[in-house]
This record gives structure tokens, C-alpha cells and sequence, in this order.
């Protein structure tokens, strides 16, 4: 199409044609326009997305020239534009019967199909435009193609079209996020960095670049890396705020929370509050133990986004954490109504439960964290812990027996709580003996974990044990 008679669209001798034209309709004269001129009142049109006149001007050029495929790629784009597929695909295949290699007809049915879901034949278009298209328009097939691979979940042959559309332009930035994004999704961290270090060598103030092997190094738990990459992203573009947001969350996975705080607060000069962030900022405060501060980032969250659970997560640990189980109990249960499917909100929940001493509703929300996740050990974990808290070591043995039967939960954990509640059914014998084995292979952690149970931390047999096995 006229792309020339777009880039100058203020052009005095475009908008004489437009007038002419305008001015003919207005009146209803029949003046005569050549084949270039409706081709290029047509684009236009189109360009402007004024699909009504652009129909117009196409009804007038086929009354003077039937015969123009040129024209009817334009009425098969308006088609497509309206909506109306299922008529645009037959013109667009009756081009290629007398032009088999036609672009533009090969691009707009890759389109259409790609609206319709249809990728594979999206794809084949795509790819038949690339055998004949010039090198700018390659750039753009290559992306057209990735995209469409990565809608069928073909990572690695999405990868193969990303590379190749860098290799045509090193500048395209959606091309650079693609990438990270499917060697985020084939877990190939490794080979993701090599390419990215790779193409920084060559173009070292690649901002996208750096951006993405960021995402990269964060992905893959290489949070110093990720911070660095982070820095020199942002050295190159300072005010691109998703860089700082990163980077905050990297150097929280680092703990440096006192850092992360200040990186959120840059994000708030670049982009406007939301919740996620203001969720993050009362996360760090409350690592800080900066309670104060942290309640009113978490308050703040919840009223840009009353439904933001985390924020709800966060009041509730402040509480749990200030000896307010009451309260606590009351954030985690409107987390847990806004994601119930959340485990790790209901086992906060269950948790603060067992400390009030209701050990039925803890149990209660520890059965429904099941049904979603049938063998999650900590949830198996928890019932054995309530199991104990609430005196009843028949019930804890047999929860401890059930998830080791069915491998729900293993190890010395959960051997360690058998122990307990062996020794609280009063079979002794067998509850030291398990006791001995597991302080020779886990002595910390045994003992930091029976200090929970007075009775048998300071039974005179299992301090004389301590004192035996200690290594």
C-alpha cells in the first residue's frame, strides 16, 4: 500500500485529493480518479480508521476498475477490520490463485486466521510472506510467526523466530521481552543469559537487553545479578519504572529490605501508586518491624484495591506478630474468602487458630487446604501440630501415619512429631527410640522442635539422651 502517502499525510497534494473527492461525494457529481488516486484515498481512509468512506471509495473504484486486485486487498482488509472474516478470506484467496506469491494477501490472511485462532494457518502465511518480503517487513513476519507459536505453546520454535527477528533488527524491544518471556517458559535460564550477554557484547546500551537478562538472573534466583543488570538498565533509561519495580523485588529476595523500600519509593516518582506496590513497600516495612508504617502501606493498598488478599496477609501478620491472634485470625479469613484456593493463606489462618485454642476450625481449614492440594506436606505437617496442641496424640499419630503412608509427608519432621505423640500415648519405649535416631541424624532441629513440649523436653530420659547424642 501508498506507505509514502501516509508518512505524509499533511502532503498538500494528498489532501487536494481528499477534497476533490469529498467535495464530488458532497455534491453526488462523477468525476474520474485513476486507479492510483482510489488507492491511495483508500489507505487513507484507512489509515484514519474512517471505515465508512473507505468503503465508499472502494464501491467507486470497482465500477471503474473490477479488475484491480489492488483493491480488492483493500476491500478484503475493510472486511477484516469489520469483523467480517468469513467474507474477507475468499477474496483474499481469490488474489493468490492469480498471484500465488502476493504479500500482502499472504499477511492478511495470516492475520485474519491469527484473529481466529487459527495459528497453524496463521503460520503458514506468515511463513510463505517471509520466502519474498524485504528486509523491514521480514523483521515484522519473524515477530508475526514467533507470536503465533507462542499462542500454541511452542516455545522453542517462538525462540527461533525471536532470534531471527533481532538478527534483523537488534532495536526491537518487543522482540528482546518476547524472548525472555518463552526462555522464562522452557526453563532454559542458562541458555537465555548466554544469548543476552551475547548480544550485550555487541550492543552494550541495549536498555531491553539488560532489562530482560535482568528478568532472567531473577527468574533463575540469581538476585545479585539481577540487581546489576537492573542498574544498568536503568543507567541507560532512568525513567522506565518496571526496572526499578524489578529491582526492588530482587533485593527483596535479598532481604535488603531497607534498599527495596527506597527502590519502591523511586518507582512512586516514575508510575502511579498501585496496589502491588504498596503491598511490597508495607511487606518490607513489616520485615523492619516498622509496624506503624506498615499498617498504613497496607491500608493504603487495600483502599486503591479492597480485594488485594496480600495486603489483608500482611495486617494479618503484623497482628500475629503484636500477640493480636484475634485480629490476625480475622485478616487471614478475608484473604482466604477473596483466594480460597491459597494454601499458604490457609495455613495462616489455621496457625492463628490453633494459638486461640480452636484447634475444629483449624482442622477445618487445614481439610479444606486438602481438597485443593491432596499431598501438600506442610498442610499434613499442621494437622499433626493441632493434633498436639489440643492434647489429643491418638488423633496426631494417626494423621502422622496417614501422610507417611501415602508420602505426603516424610522425613524428619514429621518423624519427630510421631515421637511426640508416642510419648503422649505413653509408648514410651518406642517414642525414645525414634527420638535417639533422629538426634543422630537431625540433632538441632529435634531439639528446638521438642522444646515445643515441656512434658517431654524435660523428662530426665530425654535430657540424658541430649547429652549422649550431642555431636
Amino acid at each position: 500500500m501508498h506507505e509514502d502517502w501516509k508518512t505524509f499525510s499533511n502532503d498538500p497534494s494528498l489532501l487536494d485529493l481528499v477534497r476533490r473527492f469529498e467535495e464530488m461525494v458532497a455534491k453526488g457529481d462523477r468525476l474520474f480518479f485513476d486507479l492510483e488516486e482510489l488507492e491511495v484515498l483508500a489507505d487513507y481512509y484507512l489509515d484514519r480508521r474512517e471505515i465508512r468512506r473507505a468503503r465508499f471509495v472502494l464501491d467507486y473504484a470497482n465500477k471503474l476498475f473490477p479488475d484491480s486486485l489492488a483493491m480488492r486487498l483493500r476491500e478484503a482488509h475493510v472486511l477484516a477490520v469489520s469483523g467480517q472474516h468469513v467474507r474477507a478470506i475468499p477474496i483474499l484467496k481469490s488474489i493468490l490463485q492469480v498471484e500465488p506469491d502476493n504479500e500482502e494477501a499472504h499477511i492478511n490472511l495470516g492475520s485474519i486466521y491469527s484473529q481466529m485462532q487459527e495459528h497453524r494457518l496463521a503460520i503458514q502465511h506468515f511463513q510463505h510472506a517471509l520466502k519474498t518480503a524485504d528486509e523491514e517487513m521480514r523483521r515484522d513476519l519473524h515477530l508475526d510467526v514467533a507470536l503465533e507459536f507462542e499462542n500454541m505453546g511452542d516455545w522453542r520454535q517462538a525462540i527461533r523466530h525471536l532470534r531471527a527477528s533481532l538478527e534483523e533488527d537488534p532495536e526491537n524491544e518487543t522482540a528482546l521481552y518476547e524472548l525472555a518471556f518463552c526462555y522464562e517458559r522452557t526453563g532454559q535460564f542458562d541458555e537465555a543469559t548466554l544469548f543476552f550477554e551475547a548480544f550485550l557484547d555487541n550492543r552494550p546500551y541495549s536498555f531491553g537487553a539488560w532489562y530482560s537478562l535482568g528478568n532472567i538472573h531473577q527468574l533463575n534466583n540469581r538476585f545479585e545479578s539481577a540487581v546489576d543488570a537492573y542498574d544498568l538498565a536503568i543507567a541507560i533509561e532512568d525513567s522506565f519504572g518496571p526496572a526499578y519495580l524489578q529491582k526492588a523485588e530482587a533485593l527483596m529476595s535479598l532481604e535488603k529490605h531497607a534498599e527495596a523500600l527506597t527502590t519502591f519509593h523511586e518507582v512512586l516518582e516514575r508510575e502511579p501508586a498501585s496496589a502491588p506496590t504498596l503491598c511490597f513497600m508495607g511487606e518490607c516495612l513489616e520485615r523492619m518491624e516498622d509496624w506503624e508504617k506498615a499498617r498504613k502501606y497496607y491500608w493504603d493498598c487495600l483502599e486503591l484495591d479492597p480485594e488485594w488478599a496480600d495486603a489483608q496477609v500482611g495486617l494479618g501478620v503484623i497482628a500475629d506478630s503484636l500477640g493480636d491472634f484475634e485480629l490476625a485470625a480475622s485478616h487471614f479469613q478475608k484473604a482466604v474468602d477473596l483466594q480460597p484456593d491459597t494454601i499458604d493463606y490457609l495455613l495462616l489462618l489455621a496457625s492463628v487458630c490453633k494459638k486461640l485454642g480452636e484447634h475444629d476450625r483449624a482442622e477445618a481449614e487445614l481439610l479444606k487446604a486438602l481438597k485443593w492440594e491432596p499431598n501438600h506436606a506442610d498442610v499434613w505437617l499442621e494437622r499433626v501440630d493441632n493434633a498436639l496442641a489440643g492434647a489429643l496424640p491418638d488423633k496426631a499419630l494417626a494423621i502422622a501415619e496417614t501422610a507417611l503412608h501415602n508420602g505426603s509427608a516424610t522425613g524428619n519432621e514429621l518423624h519427630a512429631r510421631r515421637a511426640v505423640a508416642l510419648f503422649g500415648l505413653g509408648r514410651d519405649v518406642e517414642a525414645f527410640t525414634l527420638l535417639e535416631a533422629l538426634l543422630v541424624s537431625d540433632y538441632e532441629n529435634v531439639v528446638t522442635f521438642v522444646e515445643n513440649f515441656p512434658a517431654l523436653a524435660n523428662d530426665a530420659r530425654f535430657t540424658e539422651r541430649l547429652t549422649r547424642f550431642k555431636p
